[in-house]
């Protein structure tokens, strides 16, 4: 039972892995095809693109849940602790508005796709399924953001309180 929960929780690595592992795999044999048969594959720069998307979006919501997100912790780093939860909790609210208000912009854009029922020009693959990682990474970003951070300002307050007893 626990490595199914592991499986279902991770999901969007595993996803991600996966898509970056058939990356690679479409661009050797491409440029292996290019050099030694001198034809490249038709299909391979549109699979390309769109694995690069599913790579980006759901190792970015890996990101959030590893805590491992883009940002400049030397200058947080600088502050006292206090003001550093301080600003780790205006980052976490600013960062929640901005993926929500993605995610509300991503959920239009994924319905018009599928409505107007756009597809990639050679292997007609639906754009709504490929651009349909993005609302669901925002969504999973927000949570695994809001868990990591309560978890870090639970362990920083427990190191304060351990650190005053000693």
């Amino acid at each position: 039972m626990r490595n199914k929960i592991w499986y279902i929780v991770n999901a969007d690595l595993l996803i991600s892995g996966t898509a970056l592992v058939f990356l690679i795999i479409i661009t050797f044999t491409g440029v292996i095809s290019r050099y030694v048969l001198n034809a490249s594959f038709v299909w391979g720069e549109e699979a390309m693109l769109a694995l690069i998307i599913w790579v980006v979006w759901y190792g970015g919501s890996a990101a959030f849940r590893y805590g491992n997100p883009i940002r400049i912790e030397i200058i947080v780093d600088m502050f006292p602790m206090r003001v550093q939860r301080i600003v780790t909790g205006i980052i976490c609210l600013t960062s929640t508005v901005l993926l929500s208000y993605l995610f509300i912009r991503s959920i239009y854009f994924v319905e018009l796709m599928y409505t107007t029922k756009r597809t990639t020009q050679v292997m007609y693959i639906s754009k709504a399924l490929i651009y349909s990682c993005i609302p669901i990474s925002c969504v999973l970003m927000i949570i695994n953001m809001i868990c990591k951070t309560f978890i870090t300002l639970r362990e920083d307050n427990n190191k304060k309180v351990r650190y005053s007893h000693e």
